[in-house]
């Protein structure tokens, strides 16, 4: 099993160092059950992983290698379950302020993106009617 190597300085007395590998050791834990809550291990390059069917090796990297290839809008929902987890929400109502979270998302892109889409059908449409002259002085 991945082991993220833990280092020390010199100057730490061994109950520091103790403290300090129960840390890390703690944040591969919670990186390694973030990324099998996600089903990473299914996509995984690593046989073990899949043959285990959990992260059994690199869970940092697997998690920063599949993480950024879920949709935004994804992203979105999780982290909304997440933050309403925290604020307490259970089942349903977790679910719910999820979807809201990503509504609140989609509607923000769709926002900004029809400013965008306005301006550049006006253009298209100003183009067309009036061809510029265009010279080409290099091959």
């Amino acid at each position: 099993m991945f082991r993220t190597k833990v280092t020390f300085t010199e100057r730490q007395t061994p109950e520091q160092r103790r403290a300090h590998a129960a840390h890390w050791r703690r944040h591969d834990d919670t990186r390694r059950a973030q990324c099998n809550m996600l089903g990473f291990w299914r996509v995984c390059a690593r046989p073990v992983c899949r043959r285990n069917r959990t992260c059994s090796h690199d869970m940092h990297a697997c998690f920063e290698r599949h993480w950024a290839l879920i949709p935004e809008d994804d992203k979105e929902w999780i982290r909304g379950a997440i933050l309403a987890a925290r604020d307490g929400a259970t089942g349903d109502a977790a679910a719910r302020a999820a979807d809201s979270r990503r509504d609140r998302y989609l509607r923000s892109l769709d926002a900004r993106s029809t400013p965008v889409m306005l301006a550049s059908s006006s253009a298209a449409t100003d183009e067309s009617a009036s061809a510029p002259d265009v010279r080409i002085r290099r091959l």
